[in-house]
């Protein structure tokens, strides 16, 4: 007696389910190894060398005369800035770590400007213009750059803010004098705009030695705080030689938190650094 397929034990159908549910999770579960492999194997971004950022800057930079020559700025070229700093994403978990050596570039603008540059490494950047005002400086916009690696994927993000009126850095003023300001921009990973409000306090006037020169610099605080679409508190340090402007000690605290279809993810990032020397290469 010939038997088709509508009268097939059910044994045999329960059979066939059973393998094609193996089956679907055997798929599963290679993607998920697949995509947990690359992402436990991602890269982790390298330090960026001075002798890269020479060869970046003698390409890219356009530095102009300034307009009143008796105005006093940092010497235009790459310096270079030893220390440590790391940054971390909450979700999905990832980190990134600074170079023990970090360039810094310095590319003068017209009507007595320059644009700061700092390569924390090779997939994160943070580069401010600002300008000359008397013996302080005016801050009139900032970027910053990063890159992060998850395996599979691969994200970048670039923020840009712009300070109307410029914020003040009130280097020569004495200690106690407080400038309060705010900078608005945008996240291209994050909608809508971001403010940031500051408050930069002088903290005092040290000496320090950089390489083989003794500058006298002032030390700022500037502590901000972010509204919008992206929110949270930074803590900044600064230590600008009191001569030319030129920022050469810094340290850094950030905090953010942005909102996303999975939550809240928050970016905290940490670090420090001081120059080597106040002569940059060209």
């Amino acid at each position: 007696m010939t038997t088709d397929a509508s009268t097939q034990h059910p044994r045999g159908r329960r059979h066939l389910v059973r393998w094609a549910v193996i089956g679907v999770i055997a798929v599963v579960v290679v993607a998920v190894g697949v995509i947990g492999g690359t992402y436990l194997l991602r890269d982790h971004p390298d330090p960026k060398s001075v002798d890269r950022a020479v060869e970046d800057y003698r390409r890219s930079s356009s530095s102009t005369t300034r307009s009143t020559s008796s105005v006093r700025l940092p010497a235009a070229g790459v310096y270079e800035m030893q220390g440590t700093g790391e940054e971390k994403i909450s979700f999905p978990p990832n980190s990134q770590v600074d170079g023990t050596t970090m360039p810094v570039s310095v590319e003068h603008l017209a009507g007595n400007c320059f644009r700061w540059r700092v390569d924390y490494n090779e997939a994160h950047w943070q580069e401010q213009q600002m300008c000359s005002d008397g013996a302080d400086l005016l801050l009139g916009s900032f970027r910053n750059f990063q890159r992060w690696d998850f395996g599979s994927i691969k994200v970048e993000n670039t923020s840009g803010f712009t300070c109307d009126p410029p914020q003040r850095y009130p280097i020569g003023s004495p200690t106690g004098t407080v400038t309060t300001g705010s900078c608005t921009g945008t996240n291209t990973a994050v909608e809508g705009p971001t403010v940031i409000t500051s408050r930069i306090e002088v903290i005092g006037r040290k000496r320090l030695r950089i390489g083989n020169s003794q500058v006298d610099t002032a030390h700022l605080r500037q502590s901000d705080r972010a509204t919008g679409a992206q929110s949270g508190q930074e803590t900044i340090d600064w230590w600008f030689d009191v001569r030319t402007g030129l920022p050469v000690r810094v340290e850094r605290s950030y905090r953010l938190d942005s909102s996303s279809p999975v939550g809240t993810v928050t970016y905290t990032e940490a670090g420090q650094g001081q120059l080597t020397s106040v002569e940059p290469r060209q």
